[in-house]
């Protein structure tokens, strides 16, 4: 062995190494969480350059983001000493290499043009008006998304027909929309994403000639993080493995979240069903995390019955055990996030290391305001902050033209908010008119004499203006929760984004929720008009955006944290019903969620706190109370089982006198007083999905499940009512 090689080995553990050397058979690697995965692809590649086995060209390496991707190719570049022909790239960029050779053969050029999704959305909405389709009927972005989707259902299964039901309308204006989508991909010399997988294997399943061309190209083939494939992507990797079974594909099958968009865990699992004679290597060794910390994380995961076995170990020790910190409600939670990492900072631990990971964006908002209240830095990550997300700014935006319409940039931003017939073209010719008289858009709007013959009796126009009329008559006496409120029913923002229909739009939503669960409690707290409340709103929307130099606490979703790492990781929400999601779990995702949570917990690296608000708040128009609800909760059905030994527990009275988290006593005292665990094991009688029988009313099905216990009650939609 040459001293370049064993100088390249000489670094890696028993197991790296293991993986690194074998060829033969087709290599699955079962990476846990921290245990140096992409070190194992990037020293195989230039393992097998450096001896000979394949050449540079004859390499193909695959995986999901370019960041990723660019990694991968400067860590080879850097082992190899030199630069390398190795195509290294996602999925997507691959699959438009390969177009760019054979689009002749789906009627394209090879200077095609690749659409993104927002491009798809612009193309659906111009075939709506060439086709007189609403789109306050019909949702040109939830139409795109079903096409995109089908796409990968249809060729997949063969199957050309859509699924419809009775009340899919928007996929049977997908279903007539489709054709018109295709016609213009060919037309404008067009593909899009899911274009540049499916094509490909399209391309190969029919082509055998071709297949063989690529096959005979790439000799051997590597996946990163195989366990977030979907089917076309591990469709076009098992036509070129087939027969050479020349493949390594490195993953964990814990860690797979993305099957809401498409990814099958079965991949992974699986594996040996279309490759027999693959040989296993378990990476398994951390080098991120604590030994307490991957205790409590492997007692989480153990509980899901689909997964291949890993024991995750660590030579990292540590006197510090993830700490459970049971809380009130949300703004106690809040209130012990921002006062733990206060204690963290006293421990000279810097803000750059310290992440919060919620479940969802909405959950930010109450967690950003006690970070400001505190003066503690942060930034968002992968979202935006709470006040500046499209749908909270154009409920500002109305409430700031009642109390003050005068202002061009708010009336442009929602006056067309939902769609009501004003388009660019009216809206430009308003700013005219307003220019050329020298007046805001404001007073052409509330003076109809100012308005060209063509937008006079304008139905749009019209709704709009007494829209903020009665707002601004509103502002003199009302509250500002009775004005928002009013405001929702009026313009029916929450109805046009429940019509779209997507998870975006979902989320869109409950941060609607969210606020006026704000605005609420803030009016319990002092009396505040209109005004006062849009300026304190404007502390929020004006703060500038953190350096990314600047030492600032991480915000963001337990999603896009996946790959990252941090010293001290925050999770607040821990309640059953947010982790895991009650949606996640009616749509059949728990296990999902499960691998979600373990996502999160092995992101820590020393620290590791979670967060149990007794109680959360819901805005609720169920009930004739148009109010608050106030729900109390359980702690999550994930720490069901788990010894108590593996973690401590305090309050947020007892994290007031903390100095520091180690060598906290972990006793069954706590345990006794706080008694989360009473219900861990308890399974609701009922559930949001649920269907239903009344003697009376008949067949419903739950829409809404408030209290438990003696206390529940539910809201039930009857289907004959």
């Amino acid at each position: 062995m040459s001293k370049r090689l064993e100088e390249l080995l000489s670094t890696l553990n028993e197991k790296q190494r293991e993986a690194v050397e074998f060829f033969g058979k087709p290599l699955l690697v079962l990476a846990g969480a921290g245990s140096g995965k992409t070190r194992v692809i990037t020293y195989k590649i230039a393992y097998m350059i450096e001896k000979g086995l394949y050449k540079d060209l004859d390499i193909l390496a695959v995986t999901f983001t370019n960041k990723a991707a660019e990694e991968m190719k400067r860590r080879v570049c850097e082992l190899l000493g030199k630069n390398h022909n190795v195509w290294i790239g996602t999925f997507h960029s691959f699959g438009a290499f390969v177009l760019r050779r054979e689009a002749h053969h789906f009627g394209r050029n090879k200077n095609f043009t690749i659409l993104d999704n927002d491009d798809t959305i612009k193309i659906v909405k111009n075939i709506f008006v060439q086709n007189g389709i609403s789109t306050f009927s019909h949702s040109p972005e939830n139409v795109a998304d079903i096409i995109l989707k089908m796409k990968i259902k249809f060729f997949m299964s063969g199957n050309k027909n859509y699924p419809l039901k009775t009340y899919d309308q928007d996929k049977r204006i997908a279903k007539s929309v489709h054709e018109y989508y295709e016609n213009y991909l060919i037309k404008s010399n067009s593909f899009d994403f899911e274009d540049l997988l499916i094509c490909p294997v399209k391309l190969w399943t029919e082509n055998t000639d071709i297949l063989e061309k690529y096959k005979n190209r790439y000799k051997y083939i590597l996946v990163d993080e195989f366990q977030d494939t979907n089917s076309a992507q591990y469709q076009m990797i098992y036509l070129l493995t087939s027969k050479s079974h020349n493949i390594c594909v490195v993953g964990d099958d814990d860690q797979s979240i993305y099957g809401w968009r498409g990814a099958n865990v079965e991949h992974i699992l699986n594996f040996k069903e279309d490759y027999p004679d693959t040989h296993i290597v378990r990476l398994e060794e951390n080098y991120r995390s604590s030994q307490n910390i991957l205790n409590f994380a492997t007692n989480v995961i153990s509980q899901n019955t689909n997964r291949h076995r890993k024991n995750l170990w660590s030579k990292i020790n540590s006197n510090i055990k993830p700490i459970i910190v049971c809380c009130y409600d949300e703004d106690d939670e809040a209130w012990a996030i921002a006062k733990s990492i206060i204690n963290l900072k006293n421990q000279n631990n810097n803000l750059k290391d310290i992440a919060v990971l919620y479940r969802t964006h909405a959950q930010s908002r109450i967690i950003e305001e006690e970070l400001l209240q505190n003066s503690i830095p942060y930034k968002v990550v992968g979202g935006l902050k709470f006040f500046e997300r499209k749908e909270i700014k154009d409920i500002i935006a109305y409430l700031n033209l009642f109390a003050n319409p005068y202002n061009d940039y708010f009336i442009e931003r929602v006056i067309n908010l939902p769609p009501r017939g004003i388009g660019k073209t009216k809206i430009n010719l308003l700013k005219k008119l307003a220019i050329e008289r020298n007046i805001t858009i404001w007073e052409i709007l509330e003076n109809p004499a100012f308005l060209p013959p063509e937008l006079q009796n304008n139905e749009g126009i019209n709704e709009f203006v007494n829209i903020i009329i009665n707002g601004r008559q509103l502002s003199i006496s009302e509250p500002v929760s009775y004005i928002t409120e009013w405001l929702l029913d009026e313009i029916e923002l929450k109805e046009y984004l429940s019509n779209k229909k997507d998870e975006k739009e979902k989320g869109r939503i409950q941060n609607i929720n969210e606020l006026l669960v704000y605005i609420n409690k803030m009016e319990e707290e002092q009396e505040i008009d209109l005004t006062e409340f849009i300026q304190k709103i404007s502390l929020f929307t004006t703060i500038d955006t953190f350096d990314e130099n600047i030492d600032s606490v991480t915000l963001m979703t337990l999603h896009n944290a996946k790959g990252l790492e941090f010293k001290s990781v925050l999770i607040p929400g821990i309640d059953d019903g947010m982790i895991p999601h009650i949606t996640s779990v009616r749509e059949g995702y728990e296990e999902e969620e499960r691998r979600l949570f373990y996502v999160g917990i092995t992101r820590a690296k020393e620290n590791l706190l979670l967060f149990f608000p007794s109680k959360r708040s819901f805005y609720s128009r169920y009930f004739v109370d148009e109010t608050t609800e106030i729900e109390e909760r359980d702690i999550t059905r994930f720490l069901t089982n788990i010894p108590y030994t593996s973690f401590d527990i305090i309050s947020t009275r007892e994290l007031l006198f903390l100095n520091s988290f180690e060598n906290l006593e972990n006793n069954k005292k706590n345990l006794k007083n706080f008694n989360i665990f009473k219900n861990i094991e308890k399974k609701s009688e009922y559930l949001e999905g649920m269907k239903v029988h009344h003697n009376s009313f008949g067949v419903g099905i739950i829409k809404k499940v408030i209290g438990r216990g003696n206390n529940t009650r539910l809201l039930i939609h009857f289907l004959i009512h």
